[in-house]
């Protein structure tokens, strides 16, 4: 993940989340790729997968999404379910 620009999810929104979590800490927007039922927080869908192209030119802007922290588990673990992301806009 460090030495990526970008992350890339290819799921419903649960691993689109997850995707997240995981690409905060290193500050790395995250693209969504639904093949979920409702696909919320995705920006393509299978059928526009010729928008990755752009991605790697760098022919896309980043989108800010607001999250909410949630603490799950334990009170002492001091995970979250949720946070705030980068995101690589819709329209590409």
């Amino acid at each position: 993940m460090e030495e990526s620009f970008a992350c890339i999810a290819i799921g419903g929104d649960g691993t689109i989340i997850h995707a997240a979590q995981s690409a905060l800490p290193w500050g790395k927007p995250v693209l969504g790729i639904n093949l979920g039922r409702l696909g919320f927080l995705a920006a393509l869908e299978p059928d526009q997968l010729e928008y990755l192209k752009k991605l790697v030119t760098g022919d896309y802007q980043l989108e800010e999404r607001d999250g909410v922290l949630v603490p799950c588990g334990e009170k002492k673990t001091g995970r979250w379910a949720w946070r705030a992301g980068r995101w690589c806009a819709a329209g590409m």
